[in-house]
């Protein structure tokens, strides 16, 4: 269940523009990328979140909770 929420948090910080929180401490680069990344289509990012939010709902409902994490009361 953490791997589609850390999913979604991703998605969601990509389209947001924000950084996503670590676990952990941060990985080491190893070395530096050989080529350019091609630049993405506008809007891919946004289309990637609702797609991965439509596919937890039904009608409008959700099927489950997003962040049982942060539940509420």
């Amino acid at each position: 269940m953490h791997a589609i929420d850390d999913h979604a948090r991703k998605l969601h910080a990509a389209a947001a523009g924000t950084p996503v929180k670590r676990r952990g401490p941060a990985p080491k680069r190893r070395y530096a990328p050989r080529h350019e990344a091609k630049p993405e289509a506008p809007g891919e990012k946004l289309v990637a979140l609702a797609e991965s939010m439509r596919l937890n709902t039904d009608g409008g409902a959700l099927l489950r909770r997003l962040h049982p994490d942060h539940a509420t009361g």
